[in-house]
């Protein structure tokens, strides 16, 4: 077949999936970029482009479906069981994956305060659900529909809270490490657990013909479970461990694994339940030891999140059909679902948070974050379609029901608890440096210029910075990291030590460390916002000295140049366009923190000690930050001041320490004076607006560690203990 021979372009099954395909991931991805603007989850905009293609927009263009999306009273086969099929197996693989990201020390922490809440917020819709259920069965659904059946899916629907979601939203909206996002994730994992096995025992019973054989079912369900928590988990463990003496997972474990969990899928469809829960359940008890569950993760995740999973949401839209509510009765009976919904899960976890000691503001708010919906309600809902319980009116009412909650939660959260917070913030915390820490070899580079310029056992603040990547896995894995460690998931490995190794050098060195992780999707944004939070003398931004790009890496390591150098060749305009995250959280805190800034670029042959200094002084009004800091240097340190400035506000004879070089290009003579003078570090400013050449200059051929400091926006607070007690020692 053949286009050049007059053939039609979507003839064949494959040519047709592949127009789908191609349909499905732009809308998506359209919506998903637009979604975010107004807060909102990947989820809801893929619900929404399903509802789109589906019978309730698109297939109101005319031949539209039946050219996209045929059927076989359309054409020669059924193309949407085709989607079926596909969307399944997406589903199933992304249950596995659920899963996978599923940690028991999630369930574990607070866990009496979890369980109290997380119990409670089911049983308010629970109870409200069975109630609502009467209505909507007496005018929508059919007499040959068990009210049994259909009073069970219709409680588990609006009880249910969607895990992944959640953690979506509260990466979202930086509550992922807060108290009352910690409450509500963990409440809502308790929640998952839980509805996850009452969705096991409704749906026996819905799909068998009698009460003995769904007893049968659940039995057998419960003897498939311990099998795969007891021998299966001892068989996988022995893997991991193999895994991890390699380091690293081969293409053959990984495809052990898919098998296993097709094996699995199949296994529970067979017994009467679903295939999701045998994916779901092979997920659970996959071992987290050696990295191994992150490994498996981070293999298949793309391929499942970009491209099956929207065909899961297809297929739910092409079902949905708001056409279908064409009363006002059903319409009434839609907003009394959403209120059901609303006014249990939220009534209920607000009570059930307040009960355990929290404020009405932070229950209410853990209230609505356990009112989100998503995914896990899809799943739900196409069973009850599935097994006869649901008709497409009341399945579209539920659909609606799904995207209003989860819809409103982000809003809401703004409006009760993020508003407040914003506009109440704790006085601020004074220290004379906060620095915010990308990894261990900066960290300790930038705690041994603290330990040059401050007395013995100052405290400094190290913010720990952790970007989370828009994978829904980073943020499950950056909270088992936390949970384990009292630090979030890094992918490199060395880094999970990092604070305790650098709280140790700091005490070798006369430094006390006050330490925090700062976890953040918009990592630019939020380092700008928090240090805000501090008073201080020195905002300090490390940054390492390798680069993204491996090419330029090569280049610029071929000529001794760090990633600062590159910004500052380019000019700070030509920075700030740039794309590299590193340049994006120099130029918002560039723009943003209104303290002195400083950007602690770390280099390869920097040293963790720092015993001498070079220092480049100008006289200029922007450099005065600078002078303080040489006059802040321990004694041990020895400072080579290079400067054009005769006129000095000090006498450097009666600093010891201090070598005063006056010339008239103290840039070159630096540069020059490196050959015969190691330097551990090198301290120049520059103004907030466009750099120098001179500058430049010096980012080119400077071999040391180098603080490039920037002047306060505002006029900082004085810090004249600080300072007098320095002057003390000099």
């Amino acid at each position: 077949m053949s286009i050049l021979d007059g053939d039609s372009v979507i003839g064949e099954p494959i040519t047709i999936f592949i127009i789908q395909l191609v349909f499905i991931m732009l809308l998506c991805r359209l919506l998903s970029f637009l979604f975010r603007y107004i807060k909102q989850p990947a989820v809801i905009a893929e619900v929404v482009a399903g509802i789109l293609l589906g019978p309730s927009v698109f297939g109101k263009i005319p031949h539209f479906t039946e050219t996209i999306f045929p059927t076989q009273s359309t054409h020669v086969f059924n193309s949407v069981n085709t989607l079926n099929v596909f969307a399944n197996v997406g589903l199933i693989a992304f249950m596995f994956l659920v899963g996978l990201e599923l940690d028991a020390q999630l369930l574990r922490r607070n866990v009496k305060k979890s369980v109290i809440i997380s119990i409670s917020a089911m049983i308010g819709p629970f109870v409200l659900g069975l109630a609502s259920s009467v209505a909507v069965y007496n005018v929508l659904i059919p007499s040959t529909t068990r009210f049994t059946n259909f009073l069970l899916f219709v409680a588990v629907a609006l009880s249910i809270t969607a895990f992944p979601v959640l953690a979506r939203i509260l990466a979202e909206t930086r509550l992922l490490d807060d108290r009352v996002g910690n409450i509500a994730l963990s409440s809502a994992a308790v929640d998952d657990v839980v509805a996850w096995c009452l969705l096991a025992l409704v749906v026996a019973i819905a799909r068998a013909h009698s009460p003995l054989s769904a007893l049968y079912t659940f039995l057998v369900l419960a003897g498939f479970i311990v099998v795969m928590f007891f021998p299966v988990r001892m068989m996988l463990l022995k893997v991991a461990h193999r895994s991890g003496r390699q380091n690293k997972t081969k293409i053959q474990v990984i495809a052990f694994m898919l098998v296993l969990m097709f094996i699995c899928a199949w296994f529970t469809e067979i017994i009467g339940v679903h295939s999701i829960f045998g994916s779901f359940i092979l997920g659970v008890i996959t071992p987290r030891e050696h990295r191994f569950a992150i490994n498996i993760t981070e293999r298949i995740e793309d391929f499942i999140v970009i491209v099956l999973l929207p065909l899961y949401f297809t297929y739910s839209g092409l079902r949905t059909n708001i056409n279908s509510i064409a009363s006002a009765k059903a319409w009434g009976l839609t907003v009394l679902i959403i209120i059901t919904a609303c006014v249990g899960k939220i009534g209920a976890g607000t009570l059930a948070a307040r009960f355990t000691g929290n404020t009405w503001r932070e229950s209410f708010t853990v209230g609505v974050l356990m009112n989100t919906k998503g995914l896990v309600e899809l799943i739900v809902l196409n069973l009850g379609l599935d097994v006869g319980v649901l008709t497409i009116e009341v399945f579209t009412m539920f659909v609606i029901m799904a995207l209003v909650t989860t819809f409103l939660t982000t809003p809401l959260v703004h409006f009760i608890y993020l508003r407040y917070k914003r506009n109440n913030v704790i006085q601020k915390e004074n220290y004379p440096t906060v620095m915010f820490v990308p990894d261990q070899k900066t960290g300790t580079d930038m705690v041994a210029f603290c330990a040059a310029v401050h007395p013995d056992q100052t405290q400094v603040k190290a913010i720990v910075v952790n970007e989370i990547s828009d994978r829904p896995s980073s943020y499950f894995f950056h909270l088992s990291g936390k949970l384990k460690q009292d630090v979030p998931f890094f992918k490199d490995r060395t880094k999970k030590d990092m604070l305790s190794s650098m709280k140790k050098f700091a005490s070798t060195q006369g430094i006390v460390i006050k330490s925090k992780v700062l976890s953040s999707v918009h990592l630019a944004e939020d380092i700008s916002t928090t240090a805000e939070n501090y008073i201080c003398q020195l905002i300090m931004i490390g940054v390492n000295g390798h680069f993204d790009d491996l090419e330029e890496e090569q280049r610029s390591l071929q000529r001794g140049a760090s990633r600062l150098s590159v910004a500052l060749e380019l000019g700070l305009e030509q920075m700030i366009g740039s794309d590299s995250p590193t340049a994006k959280v120099i130029s918002s805190s560039i723009h943003n923190i209104t303290s002195p800034l400083g950007i602690f670029v770390s280099k390869a042959q920097g040293a963790n000690v720092v015993g001498r200094a070079a220092v480049i002084y100008t006289g200029r009004d922007f450099e005065q930050a600078v002078f303080q800091f040489v006059l802040q240097m321990r004694k041990t340190v020895a400072v080579d001041f290079f400067t054009s400035e005769m006129n000095l506000d000090f006498d450097p004879h009666h600093r010891e320490n201090i070598k005063v070089i006056h010339t008239d290009d103290p840039v070159a003579t630096m540069l020059e004076a490196q050959k015969s003078t190691p330097y551990h570090i090198t301290v120049v400013s520059a103004p907030r607006q466009a750099m120098g050449g001179e500058f430049m200059t010096l980012a080119r051929g400077v071999v040391s560690n180098v603080l490039t400091i920037f002047p306060a926006l505002v006029q900082p607070p004085p810090f004249a203990d600080t300072v007098s007690e320095r002057s003390d020692q000099i």
